[in-house]
């Protein structure tokens, strides 16, 4: 047979394969079909047949059945109800295929939707979308969002932003794409930085909860209060670890907040806030813990009230401070 992508019969063997009615010759067929170099093209069918739910799918049947009325009708009546599932099916995949889409985990969402954009320049913005959710822009960012929104929830970014989810359906989630990193929202408040210099794409969750993974494929993660995920573009890998949420965002509010933190986690949070290198020369690391916010600081101002609070000495050099102990 001669495979095709808009040969229907392709598409009524792939189904049938995918289905489990494939007979041995057909399972053969179709096998070194794949193994010709034919990889992604069934990755790529085999993700609609996997995440559509065909059942609640919302397509023509008639006109699907329509389509396949004839070959249908080359059955006898227990093979037409044996095989009736796999012909709708096959009518629904080529519609999918001959049509370009976008496949989103658990979600099919037009990959060329008409999109509309909104910039940030040298300054943090609010915006607000067609769903009532709020965006919040760090400098230098870029989305791009759907025109028609409310009914397909698809945003683009690159940059930073801070993300205030209104929960709708469970039919209409919202999605942010990242580079080829997908974040499906439950509905909750969460950021993303995914800057064009950066092969580095990170998601932390405030509240709520979101699922993270690779555009097009079934593995996720979920991320809930707390906790981030950090995607590496290169390595293809999503790797999740806990986090201080307000040093992720203090981009937005410009607070930290310490909760009897170690100072591990405390050297951790200023070097990434204040973009230096934080060393600890403590004897005594293991035993000072941290219960103190700062709110708009400079660093000079954190080292003056960390020194205070910790009863330490912090020597600064260059684009380093070292932590000391008292003298």
């Amino acid at each position: 047979m001669n495979y095709k992508n808009n040969d229907i019969e392709n598409f009524e063997l792939i189904a049938k394969y995918l289905a489990g009615e494939a007979n041995p010759e057909e399972i053969a067929i179709i096998e070194k079909w794949i193994n010709s170099g034919n990889q992604e093209e069934f990755k790529r069918i085999k993700a609609v047949w996997i995440t559509s739910d065909y059942s609640s799918r919302h397509f023509d049947t008639d006109k699907a059945l329509n389509k396949v009325n004839d070959r249908i009708s080359l059955f006898e009546t227990k093979k037409k109800r044996k095989l009736l599932t796999v012909y709708i099916a096959v009518a629904a995949i080529a519609l999918f295929i001959l049509i370009p889409t976008l496949i989103l985990t658990h979600k099919n969402i037009s990959s060329n939707p008409e999109m509309l954009s909104f910039t940030s320049t040298d300054s943090v913005a609010q915006f607000e979308l067609a769903d009532g959710s709020q965006i919040t822009l760090n400098e230098n960012t870029k989305i791009e969002y759907s025109k028609d929104f409310e009914k397909n929830r698809l945003v683009k970014l690159e940059g930073e932003a801070f993300f205030e989810v209104q929960h709708k359906d469970d039919e209409n989630k919202f999605v942010v794409i990242a580079k080829d990193c997908q974040i499906t929202v439950i509905g909750t408040k969460f950021n993303i930085k995914s800057f064009a210099d950066s092969e580095i794409v990170e998601i932390s969750v405030t509240e709520g909860i979101v699922r993270v993974a690779e555009i097009d494929s079934d593995k996720y993660i979920s991320l809930s209060k707390d906790e981030k995920a950090v995607y590496d573009t290169n390595t293809k890998e999503i790797t999740k670890i806990a986090t201080n949420n307000s040093a992720d965002i203090y981009w937005k509010t410009k607070e930290i907040v310490f909760d009897n933190a170690p100072i591990s986690e405390v050297s951790s949070v200023i070097s990434e806030v204040y973009n230096i290198d934080v060393i600890s020369e403590l004897s005594n690391a293991e035993d000072l813990k941290l219960n103190t916010s700062f709110e708009n600081n400079s660093l000079d101002e954190v080292i003056k009230i960390l020194q205070l609070t910790l009863e330490i000495r912090i020597e600064k050099i260059d684009n380093t401070i070292i932590l000391k102990d008292a003298e």
